[in-house]
């Protein structure tokens, strides 16, 4: 869905520009000793990541869920969220940028559980343009 609130003529922005001309975009994913792809970047735009929320629970200590950006080749490129905890239970880490994270066309955004103790869960929120 499109933004309808920012301001129609560009040039009357002042300040911060006043929302974005691009498709927002609001996914979950949850792992279980697997790999999820939350969201791929469409060919052509950029992702702009704002805000994301991320969730462990562990039967075994030790034991860590990640968030994170991979290539087209599947390669991770970088680490957004790696929550690991010294005892059983839940864990949290969220995330809001005041600058967002552009992530290009082709990547891949993916939240992986390491072991089948743990199961952990993430959120993101942004816009494709």
């Amino acid at each position: 869905m499109l933004t309808k609130w920012r301001e129609g003529n560009r040039a009357r922005w002042v300040g911060i520009r006043p929302g974005h001309g691009g498709a927002q975009i609001a996914k979950y994913g949850q792992a279980h000793n697997e790999i999820i792809l939350i969201h791929t970047v469409a060919a052509g735009k950029v992702f702009y990541l704002t805000h994301w929320t991320h969730w462990i629970y562990e039967n075994l200590a030790g034991q860590n869920g990640l968030l994170y950006v991979q290539n087209a080749a599947d390669v991770l490129v970088y680490v957004i969220s790696d929550l690991s905890m010294g005892t059983l239970g839940g864990l949290t880490n969220s995330g809001s940028l005041f600058y967002p994270l552009e992530i290009p066309e082709g990547y891949d955004v993916c939240v992986r559980s390491m072991s089948d103790t743990v199961v952990t869960e993430a959120f993101i929120h942004g816009w494709e343009e």
